[in-house]
This record gives structure tokens, sequence and C-alpha cells, in this order.
């Protein structure tokens, strides 16, 4: 359920983290978190192209 409501807000790709506690997903550009149900505890992080340094 999570993960159909994820991909109908644009997300790329949806997964479950672990044994499912945690869901993400993955999305192009920069998100508006507001599309976020209020009771969801959302982060929102970049990727980056390069490894340690």
């Amino acid at each position: 359920e999570i993960k159909d409501y994820l991909i109908q807000k644009g997300c790329k790709n949806a997964l479950m983290s672990g044994s499912g506690p945690s869901v993400f997903g993955i999305y192009e550009g920069e998100l508006d978190l507001s599309d976020a149900k209020p009771d969801w505890e959302c982060f929102k992080v970049k990727t980056i192209d390069f490894g340690i340094k």
C-alpha cells in the first residue's frame, strides 16, 4: 500500500528496508514533502557520485 502510494506520487521506485518497518522511495530531482502523510516520518536526502576520498 505504501509503495503504491509513493509510486502514484512520482517515485521512480519504492522498496522495503530490512524486515519491513521502513520503506524508502527514489525520486528524480527536488521533492516536496507536503505530499507525505502527516503520521509518516520523512527524510529528504541526496545521493553522491563519489566514494571515500
